[in-house]
């Protein structure tokens, strides 16, 4: 017996059904901007942060061997001074 098309409809209905639903909802979604960029930019901000500190905190040890050493040069040339 041959079937036609509108007996393979009526049995596969549900599933035509689905497909329907799923095109849809993806014509629907096509136009809609991604939110997991703001997830990202949250994590990506806290490194930035701790970047940020990490680069103070290096400033800072650079500066102190800085004027350490220009004390150092300081006090050397007094002394080279004072034995001349």
């Amino acid at each position: 017996m041959k079937k036609t098309l509108v007996e393979s409809l009526k049995k596969n209905v549900k599933k035509y059904a689905n497909y329907a639903a799923m095109f849809g909802i993806l014509m629907l979604m096509s136009g809609q901007p991604v939110l997991a960029t703001d997830a990202t930019s949250a994590i990506t901000g806290k490194f930035q942060s701790l970047f940020d500190l990490i680069g103070v905190i290096c400033q800072a040890a650079g500066g102190v061997i800085l004027l350490w050493n220009a004390f150092e040069i300081g006090t050397c040339r007094a002394r080279k001074e004072v034995e001349l």
